[in-house]
């Protein structure tokens, strides 16, 4: 009996634990500026500089990512061509399909998304959600993206996801992206 009393604090404990961590919400942001337009903003070609840490703070991979944006203004849709270079020579692309879904909120879906990422904006802050089939070793693994996007200028955003598998973090990826002339 002592056991099982223990084992139900323990599970209260945790959970109360898990409730002090949840995550920021968006809306917090409603005020600043400059307003971010997600479309807007990449629509034409924009460069971006990153890099991904793992879980230790340690620098894993940099890359540089070359992002043609194109708004089909009749599906209300953005199109994101995304050509990445790693530090180490790989190449890889990703095209991303962005619809919006009313009330400042965007869902959007890419070959190596599962299922579909959400987002919303809110004053400079763009929060956008999905699950990445990220290649791994001879396979693929399925890690959750948590990007914080936040507009500085009509150049410059900066991004940060939290890379998370089975709700762990395994890393961070930070991102400059600059819309170029």
């Amino acid at each position: 009996m002592k056991i099982q009393s223990i084992k139900v604090l323990l599970a209260l404990a945790t959970m109360t634990l898990l409730q002090g961590c949840s995550s920021m919400n968006v809306d917090m942001y409603q005020n600043e500026k400059p307003q971010l337009d997600l479309f807007s903003y990449f629509d034409g070609y924009t460069k971006a500089y990153g890099q991904f840490q793992n879980r230790s703070g340690q620098l894993i991979r940099r890359f540089e990512v070359d992002i043609q944006g194109s708004i089909n203004k009749q599906a209300e849709q953005l199109k994101l061509d995304e050509s990445f270079v790693y530090h180490d020579g790989e190449k890889q692309t990703r095209v991303w399909y962005i619809d919006r879904a009313g009330d400042k909120r965007y869902s959007g879906k890419a070959d190596d998304v599962i299922g579909q990422a959400n987002g919303k904006v809110a004053g400079n802050a763009f929060r956008w959600q999905y699950t990445l089939d990220l290649p791994y070793k001879n396979g693929t693994i399925h890690v959750q993206f948590d990007d914080w996007m936040y507009l500085h200028n009509d150049k410059i955003m900066l991004n940060r996801a939290e890379v998370t598998k089975w709700g762990f973090k395994v890393g961070e990826v930070t991102l400059v992206f600059i819309k170029q002339e």
